[in-house]
């Protein structure tokens, strides 16, 4: 009788440790691989609904524009973003202007040729931005064909000139310069900008000035 009940109790602790086996190599794991699938899951949530909001806001703002009459104010300030043989003429014309608004003197300039900074701009629509999440992988593999530069959003061919300029004048007007460009209608992007400073005059009437020299970029279509 005490033989009998030993080999019970060494039956039932040897399915004891069996049951302890599975549970800790078979279902452990696969209970971490589900957490681990509910993270990815939340994840791609997050992003669909930011993808979601995005989209929610571009249309509101498209719709806003459409609303203020953007079509007619278009046409009044689209020759400024015309590529045509008078571009860099009408460039120059306007670097003239903004540098003797703020007070200063343009004493060189110059431009480059023409480039094409994008030819075909392939831009993703919600039926082409695809998730997919693999079941057998502890990270999510994601398929995203989202442009990831503001280059790679533009629509159409697009063109650039670089201007290479050089004004004398105070740093107080050279600062009204720059915030005149931030705040025109043209697209110029300011890529560098070097400073030199002389004086000039004598005594009294000795007046400060300094030489900026400005790399220039700006776009056409």
């Amino acid at each position: 009788m005490e033989k009998r009940n030993t080999k019970i109790l060494a039956i039932a602790g040897l399915i004891l440790l069996l049951s302890i086996g599975v549970v800790y190599f078979l279902v452990l794991p696969a209970y971490k691989q589900m957490g681990l699938q509910d993270d990815q899951i939340r994840q791609i949530k997050e992003q669909i609904e930011a993808r979601n909001n995005y989209y929610s806001t571009v249309e509101a703002k498209v719709k806003a524009l459409e609303d203020s009459g953007w079509a007619e104010k278009k046409k009044t300030i689209e020759v400024n973003f015309t590529s045509s043989p008078f571009f860099v003429p009408k460039m120059n014309v306007f670097f003239r202007t903004m540098v003797s608004g703020s007070g200063m003197t343009l004493s060189g300039i110059t431009a480059s040729p023409a480039v094409s900074v994008k030819t075909v701009a392939q831009t993703p629509t919600k039926s082409e931005e695809t998730v997919q999440v693999s079941s057998g992988s502890s990270t999510a593999d994601s398929q995203q064909t989202v442009s990831t530069t503001y280059f790679d959003r533009l629509q159409g061919p697009v063109k650039k000139v670089t201007f290479n300029l050089s004004v004398l004048g105070t740093y107080n007007s050279f600062k009204k310069l720059l915030s005149d460009l931030e705040t025109q209608t043209r697209i110029v992007t300011v890529k560098s900008v070097s400073v030199s400073s002389s004086l000039q005059g004598a005594g009294k009437s000795a007046s400060n000035l300094s030489t900026f020299n400005l790399v220039v970029d700006t776009y056409s279509y």
